[in-house]
C-alpha cells in the first residue's frame, strides 16, 4: 500500500493515529484482564474484584470530563498528549513488573 493515501488528512494526523492506537490498546487490554489481574496479585475475591473493575471504569470514564477540562484550560494540546502518554505508558509498566 502506498503511503500517499495518507497526504489527504490533515497535519498531525498521524500522530492522532498513533496516540489513539496506544490507549485502545492499553485500555482495552489491560480492561479484559484486570479482575484475573486483581484476583492473583491482591487475592480478592471474585465478587471484589469485579466491583473494583467496576469503580475503575466508573472513573475512567468519569475522570475524563475533569481531565478535558484541565487539558483545555491549562495545560494545552501538546503538553496534554506528553503527559497523557507518560502516565498511561507508567501505569502499563507499572502493572507489568513482577511482585518480587
Amino acid at each position: 500500500m502506498a503511503f500517499s493515501v495518507f497526504k489527504k488528512y490533515p497535519q498531525g494526523f498521524g500522530s492522532l493515529f498513533a496516540t489513539q492506537a496506544c490507549f485502545n490498546f492499553s485500555f482495552y487490554g489491560l480492561k479484559s484482564i484486570f479482575v484475573l489481574y486483581s484476583i492473583a496479585q491482591f487475592s480478592l475475591p471474585e465478587s471484589e474484584a469485579i466491583s473494583l473493575f467496576a469503580i475503575l471504569m466508573a472513573l475512567s470514564y468519569g475522570t475524563s470530563l475533569l481531565g478535558g477540562w484541565v487539558a483545555d484550560n491549562c495545560l494545552g494540546t501538546k503538553s496534554t498528549i506528553i503527559l497523557g502518554g507518560l502516565l498511561q505508558a507508567g501505569g502499563v509498566s507499572f502493572l507489568m513488573l513482577p511482585d518480587k
